[in-house]
């Protein structure tokens, strides 16, 4: 009687297949029909915060994420030469998420947009470039080449058809504390040893 065209339907396998899945329909006069959605064991999906870093976009996951901020200069600090931030009057480790993964980072005056982590190993807080919110997405691996990747622990197609990375909030955590409690101290600068002799090097050309 009263039919639609099938976009709705057509846009469900785009996406079942984008997750290299399948969708499978089965009709029975008089009773209706049945869709089966396939997607592989492996496929699962986290809430994550996204933000962006030197033009890209990363993700956290939401559950080691404590809060977002918005920090102001008088906020920043250092304890021992450490860069901190004071956060309900408690200074907390700080440093720039650009830093972190030698990404550049963007110079901007005023607020400086944040996130509060908080794993088994401690609470820091990371600077970011534009926090752009929260959103489901598909865990996907990067493979064995590139398991080893510091910080990263796995990757995923955005709802705009862009990548993002997603980040290993226990792993930054465990960087950060080490890099702040390992901190060493200035190296004093070596003596003058002896002049070193200059090296030549002698090109010969026998093709002429």
């Amino acid at each position: 009687e009263v039919s639609g065209r099938g976009v709705g339907l057509d846009a469900v396998l785009a996406k079942i297949e984008s997750l290299k899945g399948s969708l499978s329909t089965e009709s029975k006069a008089g009773e209706g029909v049945i869709f089966t959605l396939s997607l592989p064991l492996t496929l699962s999906t986290t809430h994550a915060l996204l933000f962006q870093i030197g033009g890209d976009v990363y993700c956290l996951p939401t559950d080691a994420l404590e809060k977002t901020l918005l920090l102001s200069p008088d906020q920043m600090g250092s304890v021992e030469g450490k860069p901190t931030v004071v956060i309900d009057g408690m200074p907390l480790a700080f440093a720039w998420l650009a830093d972190i993964l030698n990404l550049p980072k963007e110079r901007k005056n005023g607020a400086i947009p944040a996130v509060l982590l908080r794993t088994q190993r401690g609470r820091v807080v990371l600077g970011v470039d534009t926090l752009l919110g929260e959103e489901e997405v598909v865990v996907k691996g990067l493979g064995k080449l590139l398991s080893q990747v510091a910080h990263i622990s796995g990757g995923t197609i955005l709802g705009n058809g862009q990548i993002g990375l997603i980040l290993n909030p226990n792993d930054l955590v465990r960087f950060l504390s080490h890099q702040t409690a390992d901190r060493p101290s200035p190296a004093r600068s070596p003596s003058p040893g002896p002049p070193s002799r200059q090296k030549r090097v002698l090109v010969v050309e026998d093709s002429l």
